[in-house]
């Protein structure tokens, strides 16, 4: 019917000045979780998003457009006749890669770096810090992805690490207190979300502490931890 859908194994976006266009999942497109970690964004950094009907007539009229898939992030378009400087682009790949490289990157980078030594030396301790948001799916769509993303990362390393002595572990916390953290500037800023999420979401009708959480860092920190290795626990 002459409307664009999407790539083989990737979904395709369009910008047209403030608007982010994507066809329509009614058009039988797949949606990817990237396609979604993208609509999220773009909605923080105040993007009108359209699901919609995208005829190839209209190619040459947008700003801007790029593929998506989970593999390769995000990567510009071309075509003959049509030229962009991909601004919007450029802004969303550096949303996306920030929060990749804050949660799962740069963990990865230190493990390359320290764990050789530790199996040299016949032992070790590795523990990520993760979230409930993992499993429960309780924030945006990015955060959760990348926390789910730590978790898989932790249970692969622990299980390809497991006869060399190295322990790889993770905790999955949920919303607690410490500290200068988000929680704690919550509920100096807004301390009636924090009372309402108490309510809604905790039993003991309070919010952890990060007090709580140590007993267990220090447990999977030490060599009694051997049979957790690949685990992640939660604590909410």
């Amino acid at each position: 019917d002459g409307f664009i859908t999407e790539c083989a194994i990737r979904n395709i976006f369009f910008i047209k000045g403030r608007t982010l266009l994507t066809p329509d999942t009614n058009l039988g497109v797949l949606p990817g979780v990237m396609r979604n970690n993208i609509m999220s964004i773009a909605k923080e950094i105040n993007l009108n998003v359209e699901e919609t009907t995208i005829s190839i007539e209209s190619l040459n009229e947008m700003d801007e457009a790029f593929i998506s898939s989970t593999g390769i992030g995000i990567l510009p378009c071309f075509w003959d006749g049509w030229q962009s400087d991909f601004t919007i682009t450029s802004k969303i790949k550096k949303h996306i890669d920030l929060l990749i490289k804050t949660n799962l990157s740069a963990g990865a980078e230190l493990n390359r770096l320290l764990i050789p030594s530790m199996i040299k030396r016949g032992q070790g301790n590795v523990l990520h810090v993760g979230s409930t948001a993992s499993t429960q799916a309780i924030a945006s769509v990015g955060y959760n992805t990348v926390k789910a993303a730590v978790a898989a990362y932790v249970r692969s390393l622990g299980r390809e690490l497991a006869s060399t002595g190295v322990i790889v572990t993770g905790i999955l916390p949920g919303a607690y207190f410490a500290p200068e953290n988000s929680w704690e500037r919550l509920k100096e800023k807004n301390p009636d979300i924090v009372k309402r999420f108490i309510i809604d979401n905790e039993p003991r009708n309070k919010l952890g502490s990060y007090e709580e959480i140590i007993p267990m860092i220090e447990f999977l920190s030490s060599d009694k931890a051997t049979m957790m290795t690949g685990c992640c626990v939660p604590i909410d």
